[in-house]
């Protein structure tokens, strides 16, 4: 158990290296991201703007990206470097989900390589390195199938964790809604399976 949490903090740690080598030339905001860090500053300010005065915004975008954006918020001043931080740490916390999910599908053996694998994964780096809105509905789905992978094979408590996941990813990106979905008819499966193996 040890070797697997030493490789998970290696393939994190190799992830901030890539991180701090990309982060020198790249701007920490992309495309929309300014508009993102903006409602999650005035989150931030007041809650009940999200909710009440400004409902007509969130036909656009979701409130779970201004939530998860503004967390740092309440101990770092620089919004930038909050929304950044936010989006590195759901980032990393990533990477021991994959390694949950592998562990689960292919042993422990797998599980480490694909975690070094997704350390340096170029598309996760970038996604590390800025105020990506991907990062939280990534996480999320990928906790939603890390969930649903343990409630099969051991105890049927984490369909629960596997329905908070797929719920806070739906706060967060449109596309959460597909996959939980395709989720909801995997799930709809297990279950006829379980109870009629023919099917």
């Amino acid at each position: 158990m040890k070797s697997n949490w030493g490789i998970i903090c290696l393939a994190i740690a190799l992830r901030l290296v890539l991180v701090g080598m990309a982060i020198q030339d790249i701007v920490l905001i992309y495309s929309d991201g300014t508009a993102h860090v903006m409602r999650a500053w005035q989150w931030h300010q007041d809650p009940t703007l999200a909710t009440l005065k400004e409902l007509h915004i969130w036909y656009v975008w979701l409130p779970g990206e201004a939530i998860w954006l503004s967390l740092p918020m309440f101990f770092v001043n620089d919004i930038l470097i909050a929304a950044w931080i936010s989006s590195l740490a759901f980032s990393l916390a990533t990477m021991v989900v994959v390694y949950g999910i592998a562990k689960e599908v292919y042993g422990s053996k797998n599980a480490r390589i694909s975690v070094i694998i997704v350390a340096i994964l170029p598309q996760a780096v970038w996604y590390s390195t800025g105020a990506v809105m991907d990062t939280f509905s990534n996480f999320f789905m990928l906790l939603a199938v890390w969930g649903i992978l343990l409630g099969y094979k051991r105890n049927p408590i984490y369909f629960l964790v596997s329905g908070v996941a797929l719920a806070l990813g739906n706060l967060t990106r449109y596309e959460s809604w597909i996959f939980t979905g395709v989720i909801t008819l995997v799930l709809i499966y297990i279950i006829l399976r379980s109870h009629n193996p023919n099917v």
